[in-house]
């Protein structure tokens, strides 16, 4: 059984990084960093790069993600860190390791394009898919058409992660617009992986497009949507979903889940506010 929150803070950095070292769930592994990085910065850093040159694949992924953000964006060690992880970009093979390697240096180049666009769209060719993964998020930020236009290839990709990342590059970004972006997003709807369904629905209704209305509609009425539909109400803002979700209220049972009663509450009081 997963521990919660307050024991995770009560253990020890090592305990932390063995925990994150065996942990293959993205969002939990972001976790365990931003946790890690609460420690002493010096220790942290020392335990990372030490970790960076183990003979252990696992040891050397997560010493190269604790030199990049915390999993909240916070990147604390700056150049000594980038060294690092530009020599391990040099001589890595291991697809798991280079894919938290790519990751961690697009995070802490600044001036010094370590990873120009012209790498990253190298390694969006790779044939190892946690590589492709890894240049997909470390473009997530870049504006430059070659990069969006890349993109929106991959979510095609033949492997879902990649599809989700990609999906999701795009579609958080709505003032990246255009037919051929809404286009692709549309596609997605229908992907066989449901979180990239997820994000394709979240990205189109970000951009108000119209299309979403009937699908969010449709999956309010059923009786059970998920909170992702809630956030999906809420970025299309299109007060005619104001009855259906006020219904959902209504006829939600006794004692719902707290978590969706809000999405569900805070849904409505947002479509509420709509054009006042």
């Amino acid at each position: 059984m997963p521990m919660d929150q307050e024991a995770l803070m009560k253990l020890s950095m090592d305990e932390l990084v063995r925990l994150a070292i065996e942990e293959e769930d993205e969002d939990a592994l972001a976790g365990y960093l931003e946790l890690i990085h609460a420690h002493v910065p010096g220790e942290v850093f020392g335990k990372a790069s030490g970790l960076c040159k183990s003979a252990d694949a696992g040891e050397r992924r997560i010493g190269a993600a604790i030199l990049g953000s915390g999993g909240d964006g916070f990147v604390p060690f700056g150049y000594k860190a980038l060294q690092i992880v530009t020599a391990m970009l040099k001589g890595e093979t291991d697809p798991a390791v280079l894919k938290a390697v790519i990751i961690s240096a697009a995070d802490l180049q600044d001036e010094d394009e370590v990873l120009n666009l012209d790498t990253l769209l190298e390694y969006t060719r790779s044939a190892q898919p946690e590589i492709r993964q890894g240049a997909v998020k470390a473009m997530w930020e870049l504006d430059d058409p070659r990069a969006v236009s890349r993109l929106l290839e991959l979510t095609r990709d033949e492997d879902f992660r990649v599809r989700d990342w990609a999906t999701f590059g795009i579609g958080y970004r709505p003032e990246l617009d255009s037919p051929e972006i809404r286009e692709a997003l549309l596609e997605r709807l229908d992907d066989d992986d449901e979180v990239t369904s997820c994000e394709a629905l979240l990205g189109l209704a970000a951009r108000k497009d119209a299309r979403v209305y009937d699908i969010i509609l449709d999956t309010i009425k059923d009786g059970e949507p998920g909170t992702i539909i809630f956030e999906a109400a809420e970025e299309l803002g299109d007060k005619r979903l104001l009855e259906p979700l006020r219904k959902l209220l209504a006829d939600s049972r006794e004692d719902p889940d707290e978590e969706w009663l809000s999405w569900l509450k805070n849904a409505i009081e947002l479509l509420e506010k709509q054009g006042e």
